[in-house]
This record gives structure tokens, sequence and C-alpha cells, in this order.
């Protein structure tokens, strides 16, 4: 008897990845440029049937935004879009500017 598990076609881990980093690249696109607002909550399963995949690329595209301080996650609740604090981005520019 064959297994269950045999039957169904397996993705690719890089496959996988590469789903995670295109969801990761797009949300993270949408932070920056605003079009996510500062607070706003994120739907897992919106946002997994706009790019045609499944929730697992986009749980983990968003587990990859919290890393980096864009996606604030509560237990509980929606991940939502981090808020801006005006100080960070002044010293952000002021960084930037010093680099220049």
């Amino acid at each position: 008897m064959v297994a269950r598990d045999q039957l169904t076609p397996k993705r690719s881990h890089t496959a996988t990845r590469t789903t995670v980093l295109w969801v990761h690249r797009a949300l993270r696109q949408q932070i920056v440029s605003n079009e996510l607002a500062p607070g706003s909550q994120i739907n897992q399963v919106q946002l997994a049937e706009r790019f045609g995949t499944s929730r697992g690329p986009v749980r983990e595209a968003l587990r990859l935004l919290q890393q980096e301080g864009l996606v604030v996650a509560t237990p509980n609740r929606r991940p939502s879009v981090a808020p801006v604090d005006p100080g960070a981005v002044d010293s952000t520019y002021a960084q930037r500017i010093l680099l220049e």
C-alpha cells in the first residue's frame, strides 16, 4: 500500500524559500512606500489569496519583517505594521547625510 504523503507532490525547499522572499520583498515595499500604513492590521488569509500562495510563506515573510522591525506581532492578535518613530527617522536621515 502506498502512503498518502507519497502521492502528494512536495514543493522543493528552494521553491518555498523563493516564495517567502518574494512575499517578503513585496510586503516590505508596501510598508516602506506607506501603502500599508503604520498601525494597520495585516490579514494573512487575504495576503495569501492576493499573492496566490498558502499562509505558510506569508507567515514566514511576516516573521522576517518582524525581525526587521517593520511588523509588530502580539500573541492572539493579527500582526500589524510597526508604528513610525519620528526620532528614529531623523536619526536615520542624519546618518545617511554623514555617510554621503
